[in-house]
C-alpha cells in the first residue's frame, strides 16, 4: 500500500486526501505525519503533511462554520467552549499553540474554529506557524529512528538523542507559553 502510495503523480493528491478523511473521522496528524514522512521522506515528507493538515484544517473549519456554535458545542461538549474562550482571547498565538501542542484534539479546534467564527486569516496563519515546527520536528524525529534501527552507528544514535532533545524542548517551550497565554 505505501508503495502505491507514494508512486505516480497522484500519490501528493492521495495523501492529502487521507487527512482529509483522517479530519473528518478524527484520526490523529500525530500519526499521519510520521508515516508522511516514512513514505515521501526527511523533504517532501513534511511539505505534504503539512498541505494535508492545512486541507482538512480548511474542510473542518468550514464544516463547522456550516454547523454553528450550538451544533459543535453539542458535539464537542464542555470542550467546545473552553477551546473557543483560549479561541477568541488569543485567536492566532492559541491556535498556533493549539497546532504545535495536542492540547485539544485537532478536528474539534477546526470545527469549534469556524463554529464561533474565528476570523479565517488568523486561523489558517495559526495554523501554518503552529504546523511547520511541529511538522518539521516529527520529520527530523522519523528520519533519525528510522537511520539509527537501519545502521545504529554512533552518528545516527547522536542525531537521534539530538532531534528527542530539540523536540522535548521546543515541547516544554510551548506547553508553557501554553499554560501562560491560556492563564493570561
Amino acid at each position: 500500500f505505501m508503495k502505491n502510495l507514494s508512486a505516480g503523480t497522484y500519490g501528493p493528491l492521495q495523501v492529502i486526501a487521507v487527512y482529509v478523511l483522517g479530519g473528518l473521522v478524527m484520526f490523529p496528524i500525530v500519526v499521519l505525519i510520521p508515516v508522511t514522512a516514512l513514505i515521501y521522506g526527511p523533504f517532501l515528507g513534511p511539505a505534504y503533511a503539512l498541505l494535508g493538515c492545512l486541507a482538512s484544517a480548511v474542510l473542518c473549519y468550514v464544516i463547522g462554520r456550516g454547523m454553528g456554535s450550538e451544533t459543535v458545542s453539542r458535539i464537542a461538549g464542555s470542550r467546545a467552549n473552553a477551546i473557543e474562550r483560549r479561541l477568541t482571547q488569543h485567536g492566532f498565538v492559541m491556535v498556533a499553540l493549539f497546532r504545535f501542542l495536542p492540547a485539544a484534539p485537532y478536528t474539534v479546534v477546526n470545527l469549534v474554529a469556524g463554529a464561533f467564527r474565528m476570523r479565517f486569516l488568523d486561523y489558517t496563519a495559526g495554523t501554518l506557524v503552529g504546523l511547520l515546527p511541529g511538522v518539521n520536528i516529527m520529520t527530523a524525529l522519523e528520519y533519525s529512528v528510522e537511520k539509527t534501527l537501519i545502521n545504529p552507528d554512533a552518528w545516527s544514535v547522536l542525531l537521534l538523542a539530538g532531534t528527542a532533545a530539540v523536540a522535548l524542548g521546543a515541547t516544554v517551550w510551548a506547553k508553557r507559553r501554553y499554560e501562560k497565554t491560556a492563564a493570561g
